[in-house]
């Protein structure tokens, strides 16, 4: 799996969390996954290189519980933009976040 895959794999992982009519944009040049909608809402989704790195290294286990954990992780950010947030809003992923130590 390639860099850009994993890019794609996680964009997919996370359409759910976001309302229907969000609109994505992935940026492979910046490991960014970005979802907005009207009303200027945005949500940036910047995972860290090394935590790419780290989860193409990974067994099929490990990245199935990374995948988990990424979704786990944006979902419970995002509900704090849902509840005193408007525009703009970041979410900064290291591999400490999802990637499970081996």
């Amino acid at each position: 799996m390639s860099h850009q895959l994993a890019l794609e794999r996680w964009a997919q992982l996370l359409r759910p969390v976001f309302p229907v009519q969000a609109a994505l944009e992935v940026r492979y040049d910046l490991c960014q996954l970005s979802f907005s909608w009207p009303l200027s809402h945005v949500v940036a989704i910047f995972i860290a290189p090394k935590a790419v790195e780290d989860f193409l290294s990974a067994q099929d286990d490990a990245r199935a519980r990374a995948d988990y954990n990424l979704r786990e992780f944006v979902k419970d950010n995002f509900r704090q933009l849902k509840t005193r947030h408007q525009g703009e809003f970041r979410i900064v992923v290291a591999s400490i976040d999802f990637v499970p130590l081996p």
